[in-house]
């Protein structure tokens, strides 16, 4: 039987529901544009911003502030410690259901 994750290996940041929405974006699409993670997750600026903050903080992503013929334009971007945080996180939550799977016969 393998071990299940402790609720310590599982990333506070991450499992967020809204963060974790955002790094699996950047994860599945690469690097986007605010705009584009604040329409696609349908979440207001200061919502979208505090999560970005939060994120940033902690290393997990960068943002990068372009000027285009459009106007300024901030693109996120996971970072390397993001992309295995999340990885990780995948992988922990994939070991938790495999256990349930077992458990349940």
């Amino acid at each position: 039987m393998k071990e299940i994750p402790r609720v310590q290996e599982l990333d506070p940041v991450l499992m967020n529901p809204k963060r974790f929405l955002i790094a699996t974006l950047l994860y599945m699409l690469g690097p986007r544009q605010m705009a584009f993670l604040q329409k696609a997750l349908k979440l207001k600026w200061g919502d979208l911003y505090t999560h970005l903050n939060k994120l940033e903080k902690e290393g997990y992503i960068k943002t990068v502030k372009l000027i285009t013929a459009k106007g300024p334009k901030t693109l996120v971007k996971l970072t390397e410690k993001g992309t295995l945080s999340y990885e990780k996180l995948l992988n922990n939550i994939g070991k938790i259901k495999e256990q349930l799977y077992d458990a349940r016969g």
